[in-house]
């Protein structure tokens, strides 16, 4: 694969942790408690609000909406037009990834949310109206398999479940 270099997106000061497309292709990401979209052609960035919470490192549109796993176990529901205005679905697992997968459930198939647990080599479905976890299943090997290893989730390491 090729990477072209776009430009340094920094609107605030601190890292920006988590990042997603929409079907648009605008790109959003976080930068300390801030959503950010990015144009993924020029680079420039437009703060869109403070979501009042840190992102744990992922964010991931599900059934059309935006979702983040926060720094305190929980899944929140981005208002993109005000994110001040987003809403905790729930608690879940400290969770370092997220990933929005296509299962084939026999004629049919859905999309499911799954997260990662990044230390703890775990993925799981995540029921995002409620937050119940099911589907847990602990990975031989994630990322570098370093115990203190952090890392997010992509579709491509469900495949199979």
């Amino acid at each position: 694969a090729k990477s072209t270099y776009v430009a340094n997106v920094s609107p605030n000061s601190g890292a920006i942790n988590s990042l997603t497309f929409a079907q648009k292709g605008a790109l959003y990401a976080v930068q300390g408690t801030n959503l950010i979209k990015i144009h993924p052609v020029t680079g420039a960035a437009t703060v869109l609000g403070n979501l009042g919470v840190a992102s744990a490192g992922d964010l991931v549109f599900f059934n059309d909406n935006l979702y983040m796993a926060t720094v305190s176990n929980t899944l929140l529901l981005i208002n993109i037009e005000t994110p001040s205005q987003s809403v905790s679905v729930g608690t879940i697992p400290s969770t370092f990834g997220l990933a929005t997968v296509y299962v084939n459930e026999g004629f049919s198939g859905a999309y499911h949310l799954y997260g990662a647990g990044g230390t703890d080599k775990t993925v799981y479905e995540i029921d995002a109206h409620n937050c119940k976890v099911s589907n847990k299943y602990n990975l031989g090997s994630f990322g570098s398999g370093d115990p203190g290893y952090y890392t997010g989730a992509t579709s491509s390491q469900f495949t199979g479940l």
